[in-house]
């Protein structure tokens, strides 16, 4: 299959400069914006759906917002880090949130597996969710989170 694309975008040319209304910051949530758009459509998010964000980071606030605006049922945050737990939940980007322990590395590829298993049942169990939930967006890139994700959607499970 052949693949074509436009050629590179040049700084050069006007359509491709930032309007002078909008801020660099505002700019560079573009692009993690329009694929967390094309990832909501590639999985179907519809509503009255239940959604977990893994990480609340710009990224995964963006997720949270764009489950809302989909009029996701429920909207849900995992993190290590409880101030950004506490700003997704005090802004209302999630309506409950769980920030993970710490734990130890694990020494094996299967040992983390299971850390990974493990701590999966307790994100299911705290958000009361034993059938998963219909969308996942792992906004961190660990690998932890990344496993954690697979076995706490409705779809892994068979729901």
């Amino acid at each position: 299959m052949l693949l074509s694309c436009s050629p590179p975008v040049s700084l050069t040319d006007p359509a491709s400069r930032i309007p002078d209304n909008v801020s660099y910051e505002l700019a560079a949530l573009a692009e993690p914006l329009s694929v967390l758009i094309h990832a909501s459509r590639r999985a179907q998010l519809a509503e009255g759906q239940t959604v977990l964000v893994f990480g609340v980071g710009a990224i995964g606030i963006l997720a949270c917002a764009i489950a809302k605006a989909n009029k996701a049922a429920r909207v849900v945050a995992i993190d290590i880090n409880p101030t950004r737990l506490n700003f997704a939940l005090s802004n209302g980007f999630a309506s409950q949130t769980y920030c993970l322990p710490r734990t130890e590395l694990a020494k094996s590829p299967e040992d983390q597996l299971r850390q990974a298993k493990e701590l999966a049942q307790q994100v299911l169990s705290h958000f009361k969710e034993p059938n998963g939930f219909d969308v996942v967006f792992e906004c961190t890139g660990a690998e932890t989170a990344i496993q954690m994700s697979i076995n706490v959607s409705a779809l892994a499970l068979g729901s």
